[in-house]
């Protein structure tokens, strides 16, 4: 049942960002248009938490409404670190650099939750971090997209793309954030176990919704960056990216009392990886070099070492 659970909960995940690539797939939104995205994405939630948990939410306590705050703040800070990342820096390093973000919570949960990997376990980490570093690669530095300081998508390669320290920097810190948010969540179900959910969430979701809206405002009016790609369509992507976004979260938080966090995020991380790369070669019709139908292997057995 849990591994049930657990496959439910990457598929979620994953699917929130396929959708995505599905409303950029022309990769010619803007940067207004991701952030209305973004803002959709986190609104509906509030929502359908108020819905489903109608009469039966309570008042958070300290420790929900500092996690909430704090992962909002975090997960936006790391969303604007990586566009950054993207624009200025070679994709494929920037994504092998945030693929440690895997660490930082398994390495919490060894040192201070006194979790313990057997051998396996650990060989399963190795390959695993190999993996994601195999499926980040990028044969000529071929991007997906880039975004120029307009906010206007333009195809790759017309631009040099050199790392530098400022990128470095925001490289590793918009790894470090995604790896402390995935703590905080450990954290307040340690202490929580499995109460206050909803509530941390709805906390989170209220600080994101605040702060991708005034991003958006100020990129619509005062950077005069237009909405180019974001009409119904996007509303209803965006609104599908929440639904799964909330289901997926909902049942992380659930599988943090299950599961140690030194397995679980690990799991999960490399998980949403790997089932996006078999949706974009199944459904997008993506044709993979070589080195990263290695890592997809790889990353299979490591999935399946974790759960010795």
């Amino acid at each position: 049942m849990i591994y049930l659970l657990l496959a439910l909960t990457i598929v979620l995940a994953a699917a929130g960002d396929i959708f995505y690539k599905i409303f950029d797939r022309k990769g010619e939104a803007t940067f207004s248009d991701m952030q209305a995205f973004n803002l959709i994405r986190f609104a509906v939630p509030i929502i359908i938490v108020l819905i489903a948990t109608f009469g039966a939410l309570s008042f958070p306590s300290g420790l929900s409404i500092l996690v909430g705050i704090l992962f909002g703040v975090f997960s936006v800070i790391a969303s604007m670190l990586s566009l950054y990342s993207i624009k200025t820096g070679p994709l494929s390093l920037f994504v092998m650099i945030r693929t440690g973000s895997a660490i930082v919570p398994a390495a919490y949960g060894i040192l201070f939750l006194n979790n313990r990997l057997s051998a396996s376990q650990t060989v399963g980490m190795t390959v695993l971090l190999v993996a994601l570093i195999l499926c980040a690669f990028e044969r000529k530095e071929k991007e997906e997209k880039e975004t120029m300081e307009n906010g206007t998508a333009i195809k790759p390669g017309t631009e040099k793309k050199e790392v530098s320290l400022k990128w470095l920097l925001s490289s590793v810190g918009c790894m470090l954030l995604v790896g402390v948010n995935l703590v905080l969540l450990a954290v307040h179900q340690d202490k929580l176990q499995g109460l206050e959910i909803n509530e941390m969430l709805l906390v989170t979701y209220i600080c994101m919704t605040v702060f991708f809206g005034v991003i958006c405002a100020a990129s619509i009016f005062a950077a005069k960056v237009p909405l180019k790609t974001f009409r119904a369509t996007g509303v209803i992507l965006s609104a599908g990216s929440a639904g799964a976004g909330y289901a997926s979260s909902l049942l992380l938080l659930t599988l943090i009392s299950l599961v140690a966090p030194a397995v679980l995020f690990p799991t999960y991380y490399g998980g949403i990886v790997l089932f996006a790369m078999l949706v974009a070669i199944i459904a997008f019709r993506e044709r993979l070099p070589v080195i990263k139908w290695i890592g997809l292997a790889f990353g299979c057995v490591s999935l399946v070492l974790l759960q010795l």
